[in-house]
């Protein structure tokens, strides 16, 4: 279990509903949470139906239940997830209980969609579709094929086996994401040759070929020897 996580189990509300989750430690590369959430923005489509974002192929849950969590120096935030049929169901933690927040909702051609649930109003100043939006990136960096590893972290004894008393269940090692400083393949120098560039997020997009178009998934790309390339996108209407 990760630290956040292992913490708010000291509330009773919340280890039954921990104990059965697979969690993920983000923080390493919780810096790159913002930029990820721009480029998946650039083009979004604010529509009746709620936010539609272009994920390419990449919002993929790694388990029926999840938690992710990012700890910053301005405070920690966890994100209790549930995956039903095409819906990642996001929960915030609330007064010994959690809420739901909002519901990525996979569509098809890579795409998904962001609402809330009118049956679950939210406490005022909370804004879910940001935090939504936190979940998406980070799923985006766990299932990038290259770019990201992560390292098992195995259950604390103790801590394991005192969930093990309170709840029945047996705790999941925990996961941390890390980037892949050793993966010499994810710094290519694009496809017309040149310098080889940052780490950086590349959206999905179509690439022509003499006569026909094929369309590139969505990946990280760049040699993280040479740092993170943080981009600022301007969206206009």
């Amino acid at each position: 279990m990760t630290p956040y996580a292992r913490k708010l189990c000291r509330d009773p509300a919340w280890q039954r509903t921990l104990a059965r989750f697979t969690c993920f430690d983000f923080t390493p590369v919780g810096h790159l949470i913002p930029s990820t959430i721009e480029a998946l923005c650039l083009g979004a489509d604010d529509g009746p139906d709620g936010s539609r974002i272009n994920h390419g192929g990449l919002l993929t849950a790694p388990a029926e239940f999840f938690w992710f969590e990012v700890r910053l120096q301005a405070g920690s935030m966890g994100f209790a997830c549930e995956f039903v049929e095409d819906q990642i169901c996001v929960f915030y933690y609330q007064i010994g209980k959690p809420v739901l927040m909002a519901v990525l909702e996979l569509l098809p051609d890579d795409q998904a969609r962001i609402f809330q649930d009118k049956r679950y109003p939210l406490p005022p100043g909370l804004p879910a579709p940001a935090f939504v939006l936190a979940v998406a990136a980070m799923l985006v960096m766990l299932n990038a094929p290259k770019g990201f590893k992560q390292k098992p972290v195995p259950a604390h004894r103790g801590h394991a086996k005192q969930m093990r008393r309170l709840t029945g269940i047996t705790l999941k090692p925990a996961h941390s994401v890390h980037i892949d400083l050793s993966a010499g393949d994810v710094s290519p120098s694009g496809s017309t040759g040149g310098a080889p560039k940052a780490f950086h997020f590349c959206r999905a997009h179509r690439r022509n070929l003499g006569d026909r178009s094929i369309r590139v998934r969505a990946h990280w790309r760049g040699d993280p020897a040479l740092g993170v390339c943080q981009s600022t996108y301007e969206v206009r209407p």
